[in-house]
């Protein structure tokens, strides 16, 4: 079973594009510096979601 990006919230893919903006911002910015990268994280240690609008019940 495929995920479709019609079935995400539209905050959750905006919070996305935020963080993957924010890391490539903060990656340059070091970069200039001479700053070493940090590390990548491994899928499983990434434990979250976004939920703005949306709401649980």
């Amino acid at each position: 079973m495929q995920a479709t990006w019609q079935s995400v919230g539209s905050q959750a893919v905006q919070d996305i594009c935020q963080r993957i903006d924010k890391a490539y911002q903060l990656f340059f910015k070091h970069h200039k510096k001479g700053v070493r990268p940090p590390n990548f994280k491994k899928v499983k240690k990434y434990k979250s979601f976004t939920l703005k609008l949306a709401g649980y019940k």
